[in-house]
């Protein structure tokens, strides 16, 4: 565009401070903010034709995911779950793995905190065993939800599996005992509670590796030093493509092994992913989360694409979906919180969180929509959730690889 003026000021705007200045300035400041959420308004304008069964009910999965670990104490799961119901969600995705111990008694690794605690107190509780016992007595599907490569730097376990040199705040991905360790707490799970999925966040090395496990890795595959490949780009300048393969080879071992041995375990466990897909074209990803391919080789069911801010990239997801075998496949998460200027996060204002639900309702492809995160999903939201797209009750559903 053509600039008409430029003004230095003495001190860096907050978003507040700049939204004021342009009121002050533009006389038709309505009607031009209005026109940022045009896209909402036209979505929202189509009709909501949801399908149902032969008995007439809704078959949508809407899913709410919990990063926190409340559900682990009896009190804590039938809150949850009676708020779920309540608002008219049909699948909580709970995390029970988030890189610093299991919130379900494994003999595979040390328990976090306040699973503990709880077992401490009573040997015989399963925390996992009761949510899930929970949840499908109330009519809510549960899909385990692990931060796969995710390390809480403050847990004191499971350190040889993060050497000098690991990126920060994960584990090594490049390290095949690791890469067993966590295959094989997740078919824990899955073997041992009838849980309905599996979600696989931090799927994706972190960073790029300089530990000596990763540069013996890389040299005993390609016969060379990884610093020497690092220094090396494409002719387009992507990021060397052994380097990539590299990576790619170590989280796709993660997500093939979840994938095959889970589902030979549980026929019918829906296995999904969280990610930001590249646009097509675009290059693959350089820690190793491919969640497009995945999804061409069947390994996942559905790959959730993190969209939180207040307008949704909605033309991105169909540009992603142009790509795969099948639309369903591609599943927004949209955000029900907001980030003030302070950095602190506050629950956003439910009209909006109702709206952007309902929108993302009118473009569901067979498997439905979710909401990040429990932990901003306040009364106000439960509300208007209930009074609006979710007025009338679901069953959830999925539309998965025929081959299982």
């Amino acid at each position: 565009g053509t600039i008409d003026s430029i003004v230095i000021l003495a001190k860096a705007l907050s978003p507040a401070e700049v939204q004021q200045m342009f009121r002050r300035q533009e006389p038709e400041w309505q009607a031009i903010e209005a026109r940022k959420f045009q896209w909402l308004r036209d979505g929202l304008a189509k009709p909501y034709t949801p399908k149902r069964n032969a008995k007439g009910y809704i078959l949508e999965s809407r899913a709410l995911l919990d990063e926190g670990n409340g559900w682990i104490t009896p009190e804590g799961a039938r809150e949850r779950v009676d708020r779920l119901k309540r608002a008219g969600f049909t699948v909580y995705i709970p995390c029970v793995w988030h890189g610093r111990g299991t919130t379900w008694p494994s003999k595979l690794a040390p328990p976090d905190a306040g699973t503990e605690s709880l077992l401490e107190e009573d040997p015989a509780y399963d925390p996992l065993r009761n949510l899930v016992e929970v949840a499908h007595a109330a009519g809510i599907e549960v899909h385990a939800w692990f931060c796969v490569m995710y390390r809480d730097e403050r847990w004191p376990h499971m350190t040889e599996f993060a050497e000098e040199g690991t990126p920060k705040g994960a584990f090594e991905a490049h390290n095949p005992a690791f890469r067993r360790r966590i295959v094989d707490l997740m078919l824990d799970v899955i073997g041992r509670y009838d849980v309905d999925g599996i979600n696989l966040d931090y799927i994706r090395t972190k960073g790029m590796s300089k530990s000596a496990t990763a540069k013996g890795s890389f040299r005993e595959q390609f016969g060379c030093e990884l610093e020497d490949a690092l220094k090396q780009k494409q002719a387009n300048g992507w990021v060397n493509a052994d380097v990539l393969a590299w990576q790619a080879g170590a989280i796709d071992e993660i997500a093939r092994a979840v994938s095959t041995r889970g589902r030979a375990l549980k026929p019918g466990l829906v296995v999904s992913i969280d990610g930001h897909p590249p646009k097509p074209g675009e290059m693959r990803s350089p820690q190793g989360r491919n969640g497009v391919e995945w999804v061409v080789k069947e390994w996942i069911d559905v790959l959730y694409t993190m969209d939180y801010n207040q307008h949704l990239s909605w033309k991105k997801a169909d540009m992603l979906r142009a790509a795969f075998p099948s639309p369903a496949a591609l599943v927004t998460i949209a955000g029900n919180y907001d980030r003030l200027p302070d950095r602190k996060v506050v629950p956003r204002d439910a009209a909006l969180v109702a709206d952007l639900v309902g929108f993302l309702q009118r473009r569901n492809h067979g498997n439905g929509l979710a909401l990040y995160l429990y932990s901003m999903f306040d009364d106000a939201q439960l509300a208007a959730l209930r009074a609006g797209p979710f007025r009338e009750d679901a069953l959830p559903s999925w539309i998965c690889h025929e081959n299982h």
